[in-house]
């Protein structure tokens, strides 16, 4: 007995799997990006206030005016990190793919190539975003597009 799946891996799957597979990456880039314009924000508050201290107020106002600017466009992060992974996944081109699952287990044909996995080297699986990622031995992975 065999089942058979015919299915296209879209980008929307493509960043499903990142989302999955990289879970911590975006807090942590999002955690050293608020402490790096923390950081910034703070030097230029201390040389606006040196710069008050001197009587240099444009160079204040302009030092001020900086960091304001630089806490301005560090707000929409999340919408400009996810735009970037979203630019990055646009190379890998969408693929036609058939599995066929039977009692020995997964045959897949991938754009022509076929590539077997016995039941031995699935580790186990996990629906994320009505994808279903099946993981392998040695951190391979197929993802299929959950059937509804």
């Amino acid at each position: 007995m065999s089942l058979a799946l015919e299915y296209r891996n879209t980008r929307a799957d493509f960043l499903a799997q990142y989302e999955l597979l990289s879970a911590g990456a975006y807090r942590s880039a999002r955690s050293a990006h608020y402490q790096s314009v923390g950081f910034w924000c703070c030097v230029l508050l201390l040389g606006g206030y040196a710069a008050f201290r001197a009587d240099q107020l444009f160079l204040m106002c302009l030092l001020i005016a900086i960091g304001g600017w630089t806490l301005v466009r560090s707000f929409p992060y999340s919408r400009t990190y996810w735009a970037a992974v979203e630019q990055s996944l646009s190379a890998r081109p969408e693929t036609q793919i058939r599995l066929e699952v039977q009692e020995d287990g997964l045959h897949e044909t991938v754009d022509g190539i076929e590539s077997f996995a016995p039941w031995s080297s699935v580790k186990g699986f996990t629906v994320f975003r009505e994808t279903l990622f099946i993981e392998l031995a040695a951190s391979l992975g197929r993802l299929s597009r959950a059937v509804q």
